[in-house]
């Protein structure tokens, strides 16, 4: 598999229209700014903006975040403050402008972070399984054999339980 492939199989081609696109408006922002630290900003800013709006407003399923307002805001300073150190590099090197405008591929990152399809947290939110005791005792054997390596680390015992007896029940 070649290096085109790997990308194209993560990312579709739209996306990649959409990044080269936003990359060039970005890049024409920042040509009609000052020389120096304002251009910079601005053609990585709007590049990545651009770039998340299209992610945001072209997903496949509806998005949804299930953080809280504050940790979605961090997250989005602490992208942008990545963005502004990786900008510094235009000092040094030139036409790093050209590369800042690839930068914007964060936006692909933080999005899946932040937000995810509205069908997995609707998958989430299934009713309660009954089990019975002899389930119970099976499910202890089966995660005291698997130890706390399989275990994810931000689920509760019980939704352990439910999801081994939701994949058992599907299997037979």
């Amino acid at each position: 598999m070649d290096l085109l492939e790997i990308l194209f199989c993560f990312i579709s081609w739209g996306d990649w229209l959409a990044l080269f696109v936003s990359g060039c408006l970005g890049y024409l922002a920042g040509y009609y700014m000052p020389h120096g630290w304002p251009s910079i900003l601005t053609t990585m800013l709007v590049s990545y903006h651009l770039f998340l709006v299209w992610l945001l407003f072209n997903a496949k399923h509806g998005l949804q975040t299930i953080k809280s307002f504050g940790y979605v805001a961090s997250i989005h300073l602490a992208c942008l403050v990545v963005i502004v150190s990786l900008g510094s590099g235009q000092l040094v090197v030139p036409h790093f402008d050209w590369v800042c405008t690839g930068i914007a591929l964060l936006a692909y990152f933080e999005r899946g972070w932040l937000f995810e399809p509205r069908y997995a947290v609707a998958a989430e939110a299934e009713e309660p399984i009954a089990s019975s005791e002899e389930e119970y005792h099976e499910w202890l054997e089966y995660s005291a054999r698997q130890g706390s390596a399989a275990s994810d680390p931000g689920n509760s015992r019980k939704q352990e339980f439910e999801q081994w007896l939701r994949a058992r029940r599907r299997a037979g």
